[in-house]
């Protein structure tokens, strides 16, 4: 299963998150980083995704350092507000999540 190609849908296993999860990898930058790559994207700022989500400015540069984990209630209002699906947002969290480096 190759991994290479981060613009095609890359089925990942359980066996394999549970095996990132003891490699020192975190969910929560995993989920940082997509939010921070969508938000560029879109060309917002931080202030425009929080006035758009209806979160803290605060709290969005938290999740972002991956400082922060989100609810389900968050992520749905952040995926809204960067138009993209709750299911393609969280595939791409997934994605990310897998690809990190090992943290030795």
């Amino acid at each position: 299963m190759s991994r290479k190609r981060r613009d095609i849908f890359v089925p990942v296993s359980l066996y394999d998150l549970l095996d990132s999860l003891g490699k020192g990898k975190s969910i929560s930058i995993a989920t940082g980083r997509v939010v921070q790559q969508l938000r560029n994207v879109r060309g917002l700022s931080q202030y425009d995704l929080a006035s758009l989500s209806g979160l803290q400015r605060s709290h969005i540069g938290a999740i972002e350092l991956g400082f922060r984990e989100i609810s389900v209630k968050s992520l749905y209002r952040l995926s809204v507000s960067l138009q993209i699906k709750p299911s393609e947002f969280t595939r791409l969290i997934e994605i990310e999540f897998v690809n990190q480096p090992e943290v030795k």
